[in-house]
């Protein structure tokens, strides 16, 4: 019975941190895709709103989306192929990534709750610091630089 306290009771949190050089690789596509948000959500894509069925067998827990499309309708539509959101999935799979948000040229992946909640890191070119109010997510208390690292920065939402 201890044992199985021990273990109920650790607080230390179960996320991930986020592979930073394979989620380098994923903005690549996101700037070639034009997309402003991705999600990953049980093996399939949500693109800017949209479920992309690439593993449609894996869909056990839908979330938000308003659209939905099969890989064949998506790649009929946007002219992407396969192959492109197939590395994409693989991509947002070996970096632990989730959710990743585009605003303003900055790149926020989510380590935790949504890009509003609790942390994460941004990717961007310019510099951030101190720029938390010029982002459309309300919640966003800090951004600085993450250790030594060019174009990185860590957000904390509160």
């Amino acid at each position: 019975m201890l044992f199985i306290c021990i273990l109920a009771c650790d607080e230390s949190p179960q996320v991930g941190e986020i592979g930073l050089e394979k989620s380098e690789k994923i903005i690549g596509y996101i700037d070639q895709l034009n997309i402003r948000s991705l999600i990953l959500n049980d093996q399939n894509l949500i693109i800017n709103d949209t479920l992309v069925l690439l593993n449609p067998d894996s869909l056990k827990n839908p979330m938000f989306h308003q659209h939905q499309m099969s890989l064949a309708e998506w790649e009929s539509e946007k002219g992407v192929p396969k192959s492109t959101l197939t590395k994409v999935l693989t991509l947002m799979n070996e970096s632990s990534n989730k959710k990743i948000v585009k605003e303003r040229n900055a790149y926020f992946f989510s380590e935790g709750g949504w890009i509003d909640s609790e942390y994460g890191k941004i990717y961007s070119r310019q510099r951030l610091e101190g720029k938390e109010k010029e982002f459309g997510f309300d919640r966003v208390q800090e951004i600085k630089p993450f250790g030594g690292r060019m174009n990185w920065y860590v957000y904390y939402a509160d």
